[in-house]
């Protein structure tokens, strides 16, 4: 039960919106600290002691991106940081659920998809036989490349793709209802 006097209640105070400098400068910490683990290969390339390659890397992987975000909530204040959480997830959204998947853009994801996969299941039998292809010749920047094309495939195979994979990891029923189960077994 409220006790005080109807004229010592306060309105809460509007909160004013967030600046555009407040903002671009939020915005470009939370991104720059989650993009920082893509800085190890230069560290890694470096002519750095082993001791400071290990620990700057340690540090993009684990501290930085942390740090990041919360420089950009110190930045941005409360609303602020809702406002670019929900902006990036609009965008997100945007680019992964498209109304629909035409055949080309399919067959695109697929390629996309088994390339990498392929690559990773054919390049330790393929260094014995041509050892360009071998890690302590090769850089690494075609296995980051890879790496960026398979992640770039579930956006391009769209919503539907992610749900196929999802159902291979997930034993209930079949498609019609039935409870899947060895042959014989009456459940």
């Amino acid at each position: 039960m409220n006790t005080r006097h109807p004229d010592q209640i306060r309105e809460p105070e509007a909160v004013p919106p967030v600046s555009k400098a407040r903002m671009l400068t939020g915005g470009a910490l939370f991104i720059f600290g989650f993009l920082s683990p893509l800085l190890i290969p230069l560290v890694t390339q470096s002519d750095l002691p082993a001791e400071w390659k290990a620990l700057l890397s340690t540090g993009l992987v684990v501290g930085l991106p942390e740090v990041g975000m919360v420089l950009a909530v110190a930045v941005l204040g409360k609303q602020g940081f809702a406002l670019l959480k929900g902006k990036l997830f609009a965008l997100l959204h945007r680019h992964t659920k498209p109304a629909a998947i035409t055949a080309g853009r399919y067959r695109l994801g697929l390629v996309l998809f088994c390339i990498p996969l392929l690559m990773g299941w054919l390049t330790p039998y393929l260094v014995r036989v041509l050892p360009v292809m071998s890690m302590e010749q090769a850089p690494l920047l075609p296995v980051i490349l890879l790496d960026l094309m398979f992640a770039a495939s579930f956006l391009v195979l769209g919503e539907e793709f992610w749900e196929k994979i999802r159902r291979l990891f997930i034993y209930e029923a079949s498609p019609d209802g039935r409870q899947d189960g060895p042959p014989g077994d009456k459940g």
